[in-house]
């Protein structure tokens, strides 16, 4: 079990994800488990994440929900 949760809330993001999920890695503080929450990006989010960060996990709804659905899922 994590001490904490990073949960990011995506929708066509997949120009930003290296920057951010890069700058998590590089955390001093480890012990987090990081969640993409994706609102039904046409992009290649999830396929950018998977291959480049593997050990995040990847949540796909089926419609842009919103950022406090996101979150919530």
């Amino acid at each position: 079990m994590h001490k904490v949760t990073v949960i990011i809330p995506n929708y066509n993001g997949a120009a930003f994800l290296e920057q951010c999920l890069s700058s998590l890695e590089k955390q001093s503080f480890s012990d987090f488990h990081t969640i993409l929450v994706d609102n039904g990006s046409t992009d290649s989010s999830i396929a950018y994440t998977n291959e480049h960060f593997p050990q995040t996990e990847c949540i796909s709804l089926d419609k842009n929900y919103g950022f406090a659905y996101a979150v919530n899922v």
